[in-house]
């Protein structure tokens, strides 16, 4: 079962008038809506992947011929395929960023009642640890690991996507591909780097892999209620009959 559809199966196994459940089911389905928009945004990468390489290729073979009569339409359509390109990456860093705030609205329903909230990812490394402590529930160690791993992205979408001009008004961005695989990302650096500014390149990573942790998150989280709710006595496959 993919990670889409277990959320699907998780939302209607809470389908109930029961408030608790109902929360969940609407919470389930907000973080299923957002995996399609994610789906969609990884589509929309490889797509504008594929054509910025077509442009480019053609662009560069009009300059090796000597210059043609459409070389300014070449250039401009490489230009645009270009920071297209970048506006699909920029996308997907939008959504990872509003799935992990659904991911934390879906945890708080879920192990409710509760009397602690997390309230965004933002939250969650001092929050979570308060929650289960609450619930009587551990988190699994995978759940950490995975949740060190999904910094880089509200990292780099708060500092180099949403905020860029006001947190780091000196930094440039540019893509950064690879010539031996699909692998694509941004890379932001500056040009006359001070103070805490880095010496080096900062790398999104590529939002195929970043998608795939994301997907592994949500499946764990979706583990982590389950044990929650069997804690608290709730069988896995039912609801509160109407």
């Amino acid at each position: 079962m993919t990670t889409r559809d277990r959320v699907t199966d998780f939302a209607h196994r809470h389908a109930s008038d029961e408030p608790r459940d109902s929360n969940v089911q609407v919470a389930a389905a907000e973080v299923g809506q957002t995996l399609d928009y994610l789906g969609f945004a990884v589509e929309d990468v490889e797509c504008a992947r594929v054509d910025y390489i077509s442009a480019k290729e053609r662009c560069e073979a009009a300059i090796a011929a000597g210059g043609s009569d459409d070389g300014q339409e070449r250039f401009e359509a490489q230009r645009r395929a270009y920071f297209l390109l970048q506006y699909r990456i920029d996308t997907f860093f939008f959504f990872a960023r509003v799935l992990l705030d659904d991911v934390v609205t879906l945890i708080d329903v879920g192990c409710a009642p509760s009397g602690m909230k997390i309230g965004s990812h933002s939250n969650i490394e001092k929050n979570l640890p308060q929650l289960v402590a609450a619930k009587g529930v551990p988190i699994p160690p995978e759940l950490s690991k995975t949740l060190e791993e999904l910094e880089g992205i509200t990292h780099f979408r708060d500092k180099y996507v949403a905020h860029r001009s006001r947190l780091n008004p000196g930094a440039t961005r540019g893509l950064m591909m690879s010539s031996e695989s699909s692998e694509i990302g941004l890379g932001v650096g500056w040009m006359y780097p001070k103070g805490n500014e880095p010496l080096g390149m900062i790398q999104s990573g590529d939002p195929t892999k970043l998608h795939a942790v994301l997907l592994r998150y949500v499946d764990e989280v979706l583990d982590f209620i389950e044990s929650v709710e069997a804690s608290a006595g709730r069988s896995r496959d039912s609801v509160r009959q109407s």
